[in-house]
């Protein structure tokens, strides 16, 4: 599940990061769904959003807008912007063995990436409750759900050192809103390893403002096995990788 891939276009410095993913996973279905687009002349375009990648072919794949302020990322002059259109990427695969062993009818697999920048984390709190409108509609029908990806809202409180310098990080992050959960379901995180810095300066272990932000969400019939998050000291990105295994349970 990966967010910010984009084709080349000034966001990224002209660089093809979906040809990137696509080509460094040749076995995989990759289905992806722009959520920032503009749609001015070469090479100025951009093409911005959602990835996902399998190696099991879906059932379906299906692209769902999330409540959104209207704001603009990036004002171009008059009524002119770049705006996100936040949306959710859903997956339906199959059990790899045909059979779900009477506990689901299949997985539902949810890419996610929400606004940052609210104050008031009042969109944000919009978009997790249509995120779990969505998710219990899935579980309802049989599914085993995981819902992953960005969901810039901190999911523990963590104790990273960092300098002491504001950040806008700092400004804008906010806890999750644990009691929008429906029953039963779980948050999934490893505590132990930052999966966000702050881009306000190049890296410096200790000195950038740190925070988790990147892990799952799975419903009541799903258990989870192992969550890691596989620190690369933000090499290639403000973001750390995570990665989780879950399997089929009773609920």
């Amino acid at each position: 599940l990966l967010q910010e891939v984009a084709k080349p276009g000034p966001m990224t410095l002209w660089r093809d990061l979906l040809g990137a993913v696509d080509g460094a996973s040749p076995r995989a279905e990759r289905w992806f769904h722009a959520d920032l687009r503009a749609w001015t002349p070469p090479p100025l375009r951009v093409v911005h959003g959602l990835a996902t990648l399998s190696q099991l072919t879906a059932a379906s794949a299906t692209a769902t807008r999330l409540p959104t302020d209207g704001r603009a990322l990036l004002r171009l002059g008059g009524a002119l912007g770049l705006r996100r259109r936040y949306a959710v990427l859903e997956l339906d695969l199959p059990f790899e063995d045909g059979a779900g062993g009477g506990l689901a009818t299949g997985w539902t697999v949810i890419n996610l990436h929400l606004s940052a920048f609210d104050a008031d984390a009042r969109l944000r709190a919009a978009q997790v409750n249509a995120l779990f409108d969505r998710a219990e509609a899935a579980h309802a029908a049989g599914r085993a759900v995981v819902l992953g990806g960005d969901w810039n809202l901190a999911l523990t409180e963590t104790a990273f050192p960092q300098g002491a310098a504001p950040t806008r990080c700092g400004e804008w992050l906010r806890p999750f809103p644990a009691a929008l959960a429906p029953d039963g379901w779980s948050l999934v995180y490893d505590s132990a390893t930052a999966t966000v810095r702050a881009a306000n300066q190049p890296y410096v272990e200790g000195e950038n403002m740190r925070a988790v932000i990147d892990g799952f969400v799975v419903s009541p019939n799903v258990a989870v096995e192992r969550c890691e998050t596989v620190d690369l000291f933000f090499e290639a990105s403000d973001h750390n990788p995570v990665r989780g295994r879950f399997r089929l349970c009773a609920p």
